[in-house]
């Protein structure tokens, strides 16, 4: 079976999100049988060439481009959940665990609030010691949301968040960016 060479798959990453009005980043945690996917749409335009009913393509359109990043994940509390049903509003909120801040609170289901915008990053640490980096200014949640419950196995549950272009703020690489780099991208004082 041939590889996507779009698709790099990255084996476990650690994701990060941060709203508007936060200061730090929240830890989603890690997400398994993670991807980065980076694709471009392109379609094809064609003529008639001179003295002939014979069309050639004369020019590739690109029609658009996409960047995701998928994976399922881990862990389970209140912001994670309010993530990937679209940013829902969370009521009472309370710390289920102090030392490995687990949150709970509830979560509506079907209320018709517009679809939240975060910030994302991704990292992952190679085994030599070096990081991807990966960074969506802007993305929301993708797709619909499942939550199975497993018998014999760790609970997870898909996720996928794609990024959207912000060609005023960030006109060179609008979707954000991926590195290699020596040093993970967040440090610890930048992490609820």
């Amino acid at each position: 079976m041939a590889r996507n060479p779009n698709e790099l798959s990255i084996g476990i990453m650690n994701l990060y999100f941060k709203r508007t009005a936060d200061t730090k980043y929240y830890d989603i945690g890690s997400i398994r049988d993670s991807a980065f996917v980076y694709g471009t749409e392109v379609r094809e335009h064609q003529s008639v060439l001179p003295n002939s009913t014979i069309m050639a393509r004369d020019k590739i359109v690109v029609i658009q481009k996409n960047a995701s990043v998928r994976g399922t994940c881990e862990q389970i509390n209140v912001q994670n959940l309010a993530l990937v049903m679209g940013g829902a509003t969370v009521t009472g909120t309370v710390a289920l665990s102090g030392g490995l801040s687990v949150t709970g609170g509830h979560i509506p289901l079907g209320e018709t609030t517009s679809v939240e915008e975060v910030e994302v990053i991704g990292i992952h640490r190679f085994p030599d010691g070096y990081y991807l980096n990966l960074r969506f200014w802007r993305a929301n949640a993708a797709g619909a949301f499942e939550l199975p419950f497993n018998q014999g196995d760790w609970v997870g549950y898909p996720i996928e968040l794609k990024a959207l272009a912000d060609h005023t703020v960030h006109p060179t690489e609008p979707f954000g960016f991926l590195e290699i780099a020596s040093m993970p991208y967040l440090t610890v004082d930048t992490i609820y």
